[in-house]
């Protein structure tokens, strides 16, 4: 794959693209592409879609190889395909993969995600932050950018398993405002997900008391809604002071996102190679990532206890999740790792997608 022609067709710098684009921008420094960028700023809104859906394209991106094949990357929250993009590209790659929804072999399972860039200027990041954005926040954007004060370089976004920590817990999180739903259907999920971090923050304060440390953001919403479940200190929620925190808590908790979406906080505990409890994934990463291996898996708030307990009293339980999460993210997550992982499967005629694992990933390196 070296010296493998790439051209990114951009008409989006959501931070849900951040993953992606970081992973051609390093393969590319490593020598593997010969990466290309065409920025088109185009109107992502579609009223003819479901409310939630409207606005979806501004988690897409389209790829084109050098031999013509296009890479279609949707890191949406939903499960819901983009039929007008599936029909004009050879592999699409979704986020939320439903095992068994998707008949067409053109789907694959992209992986977790979260927002994060690479160490220093990204001379293509600054030009489609300039293009795209608008307002007061490209401004703070470029200024970040140019400053190097951004909280989510990969350097700061991940971390060898550190097997030395006590036992404590970290659950930090939003709540969702029903009224601002797109719909009735959604608003009731948020209830549901609100209702269920609640439970959580609940009972987890309730056992572990001071070895616990979790709650709500400090939102309108929150403060009416769930006063007794808010953070200890509003702070904790910004982004450098929650980055900071988790590097000292050595099992994280995660609950379901959005369109029952795998959240960013679930790849960013992985990165830094945690010991996860997590709400049941309703989607399917990628690789051999799964319960009891990478975390320990819950149903409800009473089984997030039972699982915490375990992890409390198992020191060789959370070690080995740290461990294999460790594995997982040099292998599946880590931008480069996730965007190479792709490409093999896109220009590989003898690895079957649906088996790609770490050894399909050694693999490529090695052709590459």
């Amino acid at each position: 794959m070296r010296g493998l022609e790439c051209e990114l067709l951009c008409h989006s710098n959501s931070p849900h693209l951040q993953q992606v684009y970081t992973g051609y921008h390093l393969l590319e420094k490593q020598g593997y592409l010969r990466l290309h960028q065409r920025v088109d700023k185009k109107n992502i809104y579609d009223d003819r879609k479901p409310p939630h859906l409207r606005d979806a394209r501004h988690a897409h991106l389209l790829v084109r190889l050098g031999n013509g094949i296009f890479l279609f990357y949707d890191t949406h929250d939903s499960h819901e395909i983009d039929k007008g993009a599936l029909e004009q590209v050879d592999f699409y790659f979704k986020r939320s993969f439903l095992r068994g929804e998707f008949e067409d072999r053109r789907i694959l399972p992209l992986g977790l995600n979260y927002p994060v860039v690479a160490d220093g200027v990204d001379m293509r990041r600054l030009y489609r932050t300039l293009a795209l954005e608008s307002g007061p926040g490209r401004r703070m954007n470029l200024l970040k950018q140019i400053l190097h004060r951004e909280h989510i370089y990969l350097s700061r976004t991940q971390a060898l398993p550190d097997f030395r920590q006590e036992s404590r817990i970290l659950f930090m999180v939003t709540s969702w405002d029903p009224r601002e739903a797109p719909s009735p259907e959604k608003a009731a999920e948020r209830e549901d997900i609100n209702n269920m971090r609640a439970q959580c923050i609940r009972l987890l304060k309730k056992e572990f008391k001071d070895r616990f440390l979790g709650g709500f953001q400090h939102t309108e919403h929150a403060r009416k809604n769930y006063p007794d479940c808010l953070l200890p200190d509003p702070a904790l929620f910004r982004k450098k002071i929650f980055m900071r925190t988790m590097r000292t808590y050595p099992i994280c908790v995660a609950t379901s996102g959005l369109h029952a979406s795998t959240g960013w906080k679930m790849a960013e505990y992985v990165a830094h190679s945690k010991a996860i409890l997590s709400e049941t994934l309703h989607y399917r990463p990628t690789g051999s990532f799964g319960p009891e291996s990478h975390y320990l898996n819950f149903a409800s708030a009473e089984e997030c206890i039972t699982q915490a307990v375990r992890l409390f009293e198992s020191q060789p339980l959370r070690n080995r999740l740290m461990l294999n999460n460790y594995h997982y993210y040099q292998n599946h997550l880590r931008p480069d790792s996730l965007v190479l992982n792709t490409l093999a499967i896109a220009l590989s005629e003898s690895v079957q997608a649906e088996d790609f694992s770490d050894k399909s990933l050694s693999q490529a390196r090695t052709s590459a």
